[in-house]
């Protein structure tokens, strides 16, 4: 019978195991992008601290770039670790931290310009 419930049965289960199936398909795309996103912003963090290393920054904002370095090599274990909402929040940050000593020194704040 079309509408017998063995019948529904097995269509109800075909798609949740089709829905698993895409789920975890997801789950995996989006811990990709994370990932990428995560090492994007930690290269972008490379690239600014240089700048504002060639800047010579004032002795006063030493501490304040080591604690942004120390955010960076946080951000870069939990990555390593797999904790990408942490990697996430830590290399962010680092961003800031380091934001706000370009500030200081009358630098735009990376990336501001593109």
């Amino acid at each position: 019978m079309p509408g017998s419930s063995s019948q529904k049965s097995r269509l109800t289960s075909g798609s949740r195991r089709r829905e698993t199936l895409f789920f975890i398909a997801c789950s995996q795309i989006t811990a990709m992008d994370e990932r990428q996103r995560v090492g994007k912003d930690l290269r972008e963090f490379e690239e600014s601290i240089r700048e504002v290393e060639k800047a010579k920054p004032p002795k006063e904002m030493q501490e304040n770039l080591q604690r942004a370095r120390n955010y960076a090599n946080d951000a870069r274990y939990f990555l390593e670790k797999g904790d990408l909402f942490t990697a996430w929040g830590t290399i962010n940050y680092a961003h800031g931290v380091l934001d706000a000593v370009r500030r200081v020194m009358g630098l735009e704040c990376f990336g501001a310009l593109e």
